[in-house]
């Protein structure tokens, strides 16, 4: 299988109305858990090996893309101006 990555998008906007957006490399195991008692939601992965669970109110949308995609690189590079992807993390261009 290829090396996918997971990336989160920050509900909140920056001062360009821009999600902050955050990446985990070389993600597997990926699974969703409900917390039936609090209804509070979270995806467990691991990232290079290593066991991640993260809560997910403070998350707008999480994708878990191909890590040679459009996102991934955008966001390693840091990049900042607005876009849309596909589901597989390519950019979306308007014909």
């Amino acid at each position: 299988m290829d090396k996918r990555v997971l990336v989160f998008a920050q509900i909140y906007l920056d001062e360009d109305d821009l999600h902050d957006l955050y990446i985990y490399e070389d993600i597997t195991e990926p699974k969703l858990i409900k917390d039936l008692d609090t209804e509070e939601v979270f995806i467990s992965f691991k990232s290079e090996g290593n066991e991640t669970t993260v809560e997910l109110s403070d998350v707008e949308w999480y994708r878990i893309v191909p890590s040679n995609s459009h996102m991934a690189n955008y966001v390693r590079s840091n990049g900042h101006y607005d876009c849309c992807w596909d589901d597989d993390g390519e950019l979306e261009v308007n014909e």
